[in-house]
Order: structure tokens, then C-alpha cells, then sequence
């Protein structure tokens, strides 16, 4: 805010996520990386992941921090366990899951 008596510097400020976070699919890491991080400590809020898969069942996914004692000391959080139903049909059908970090 400017001030007609005051000088003061402008300024922004940007949220950015605490805590690393990384996704678990059928409990192997979700993305290349080893450590299944997607959404790393820093990232400017919000952040918007689409993740694409190629299934012709049910998966699980789920969301873990990557230095849970560090994040319990802050947040008593548990993160997200989807079991995301499909037909079991045979055919393997591209499925699209849109993450977003608020």
C-alpha cells in the first residue's frame, strides 16, 4: 500500500508450499525421480499437477510427505489415500487425475 505521507517500498509476497510432497501409485513412486516427490518444498501456491495413466483396473494412489517428522512438528495432517474404482473392463484405458495444491 502506498502512503501519501510515508515513503515505503512496494512489495510482494508469494505463498509457497511448506513441506515436500510426493505420491505413491500401486506403492511405488509415482514419477521418474526416485523419491515420488511432486510437489517440492517451495513451489509457489497454487500448483496444479495433471498426471495421465494407462489402466484397465482399480489403482491406488496416495500422498505422503517426504520429511514426515519435520511436517508433524508443524501439521497433524494425514494426506490423502484414493482408491480409484474402474470397470474391469480389458481394455486399458487412459485415466487423467488432476492434482491441485491450494
Amino acid at each position: 500500500m502506498l502512503s501519501p505521507v510515508f515513503r515505503v517500498r512496494e512489495y510482494e509476497v508469494q505463498d509457497s508450499i511448506p513441506f515436500s510432497i510426493g505420491f505413491l501409485l500401486d506403492e511405488a513412486p509415482i514419477c521418474t525421480v526416485s523419491n515420488g516427490i511432486l510437489f517440492p518444498k517451495g513451489q509457489p501456491i497454487p500448483s496444479v499437477k495433471v498426471l495421465t495413466f494407462r489402466r484397465s483396473s482399480s489403482f491406488h494412489l496416495e500422498a505422503f510427505y517426504a520429511n514426515p517428522m519435520k511436517a508433524l512438528l508443524v501439521y497433524l495432517l494425514k494426506l490423502v489415500v484414493l482408491r480409484l474404482a474402474l470397470s474391469n473392463a480389458p481394455i486399458v484405458k487412459r485415466q487423467g487425475l488432476k492434482l491441485k495444491f491450494n
